[in-house]
């Protein structure tokens, strides 16, 4: 027999964060990708344009072991995005302990102008009989 159902612990969850630009050469999200979750992906958006003066021209998304996990910025301009079409690997890893997401500069440094706003899709997998 084909059960179909939709439960509602199986979709995915969103969890939004803003980073603010300091002076380094990477920004740091602190935990947000949350233990035991199946991780889709982290998606980024720049909210207010990222400072050029310390030589910066992309920044890359990652979890701090695979630095350019989730792809690339095309700009440092508000309303850049990186998403799916710039990941770098296609795994859906699961972390043991609460992880962060690390943003790093390529071709300089951050300097303390601009915000990016950081989202990760994740979702738990869980029997369907599950609380």
């Amino acid at each position: 027999m084909l059960l179909t159902q939709i439960h509602v612990g199986n979709l995915a969850i969103l969890e939004t964060t803003t980073v603010q630009a300091n002076s380094g050469a990477t920004l740091t999200a602190t935990g947000l990708l949350r233990a035991g979750m199946r991780i889709m992906g982290v998606t980024t958006q720049v909210l207010t344009t990222l400072g050029t003066s310390l030589g910066i021209t992309s920044y890359i998304v990652g979890d701090g072991t695979n630095v350019a996990r989730w792809g690339q910025s095309p700009s440092l301009t508000a309303g850049a995005r990186t998403e799916q079409p710039q990941f770098q690997d296609t795994t859906w890893p699961i972390y043991a302990a609460d992880t962060d997401v690390v943003i790093s500069a390529l071709g300089g440094t951050f300097d303390a102008n601009g915000t990016i706003e950081i989202t990760v899709h994740a979702f738990p997998l869980l029997h369907r009989r599950a609380a």
